[in-house]
């Protein structure tokens, strides 16, 4: 084998493991998707269980269901955003990213959801968020869900 030959075996190979990687990146972006309305439906689901007050213990002879990984989860399966007031749409949408989070990141999210308010409706019910204690401003124009443990004392 010549260098030449060399050069073009080692450029297929460049090829074919760009080719992978790419896939690669693809499968991570969904399974990251997947992850995220998986969080979605879980903050639903206690949402759902807190509002018809249900305990987090477990009853002695309930049946555990499994849930496998191979399901997949459409955007609808997650809480209603549509049929939200918009605070609480705001407090899911932010309760489900893994950290804090802008305005337009939380617009996104809101869209996502079927949902289509303005960036500056978002600003606002943020801002109502903060002064009755349920949500942060973090500054640089990032907000959290506040300590609600804390904020459910003062209420």
């Amino acid at each position: 084998m010549d260098v030449l030959e060399a050069i073009e075996h080692a450029e297929s190979d460049l090829a074919t493991t760009l080719d992978e990687l790419r896939n690669t990146k693809e499968l991570l972006a969904a399974l990251e998707q997947d992850a995220k309305r998986i969080k979605v439906e879980i903050v639903g689901l206690k949402s759902y269980a807190k509002r018809q007050g249900l305990s987090a213990a477990h009853e002695p002879n309930a049946d555990v269901v499994p849930i496998f990984a191979a399901i997949g989860l459409t955007a609808a399966a997650g809480p209603d955003l549509s049929l939200m007031s918009r605070s609480d749409a705001v407090l899911t949408v932010m309760r489900s990213l893994p950290g804090p989070a802008d305005r337009n990141m939380i617009h996104e999210q809101l869209v996502d959801g079927d949902r289509f308010d303005s960036i500056d409706d978002i600003s606002l019910t943020l801002s109502g968020l903060k002064r009755s204690g349920r949500a942060e401003k973090l500054g640089q124009g990032l907000w959290q869900v506040a300590d609600e443990t804390a904020a459910a004392e003062v209420r």
